[in-house]
């Protein structure tokens, strides 16, 4: 569901969980609330930060980066995983 995005891995930076916090004034509310935006895992690309993994919980998302991180590293890797 959605679109799909490809990203260059040689510059996606800080691989991280960040939980993005929930905030029903803010415009992507609505699709945050139904699971079909946003999420636990956050990357630095250009001058943009992405975000994935909506319907991942914080120990599930802490697995998805240890495994990703292990198979390429990417730059600035925050330590936080």
């Amino acid at each position: 569901m959605g679109r799909d995005r490809n990203f260059d891995l040689a510059h996606v930076k800080d691989l991280r969980v960040a939980p993005q916090s929930y905030s029903p004034s803010s415009m992507s509310a609505g699709t945050q609330f139904w699971g079909l935006s946003g999420g636990p895992i956050a990357f630095d690309y250009g001058a943009k930060t992405f975000r994935f993994g909506a319907s991942l919980d914080e120990p599930e998302a802490r697995e998805v980066v240890a495994a990703m991180s292990a198979r390429h590293r990417f730059s600035n890797q925050s330590g936080v995983v």
